[in-house]
């Protein structure tokens, strides 16, 4: 195994998620004010705040200086992703992870630190709630190989990361 990150890296906000956004491609440039469809303007404008969430996990990535990982390894990740609780709205708690787990990985890859989010054969992911701080925290990612894979290593190692950085 190789640590590809040198420390955790949160990144603070509400984690969005990838969703159904199919925005035709000549609505990508043009700013969400200037498209006279209010449906596909509200579209337009969800786009917008995932792309700009995507980036700022890219650049907070990038600016931890991981090392890069080679194009025939498997990767693992390791995080927490916790949105933010609103009293007696249930659906808080449901939000779609897989949704957000897409748009974490496409984050990742724009970072540069892999070359494909295909790479990524082991993950774990703890959803968590909490009222005041919503955040991304990235614990681990590292280069997996085979016999680490079929050993389950990664899950003891990636428990230990947490207890021992208490992030919660």
């Amino acid at each position: 195994m190789k640590e590809l990150l040198r420390a955790p890296i949160i990144i603070p906000g509400q984690p969005l998620s990838r969703g159904n956004i199919a925005l035709d491609y000549r609505l990508a440039k043009v700013p969400a004010h200037k498209i006279n469809n209010p449906t596909l303007a509200a579209k337009k404008l969800r786009w917008d705040k995932n792309n700009a969430w995507k980036d700022e996990i890219a650049w907070t990535i990038k600016a931890a200086r991981p090392q890069i990982a080679s194009p025939d390894v498997g990767i693992g990740i390791c995080m927490d992703v916790v949105f933010k609780y609103k009293s007696g709205e249930a659906h808080d708690l449901c939000a779609d992870l897989d949704n957000v787990e897409k748009c974490i990985y496409d984050a990742i890859e724009k970072s540069g630190i892999i070359p494909n989010d295909k790479q990524i054969i082991q993950k774990m992911i703890r959803k968590r709630v909490d009222k005041k701080y919503p955040r991304l925290i990235i614990y681990s990612i590292l280069e997996v190989s085979q016999y680490d894979f079929d050993n389950g290593i990664l899950a003891p190692y990636w428990v230990e990361i947490i207890r021992k950085n208490a992030i919660a």
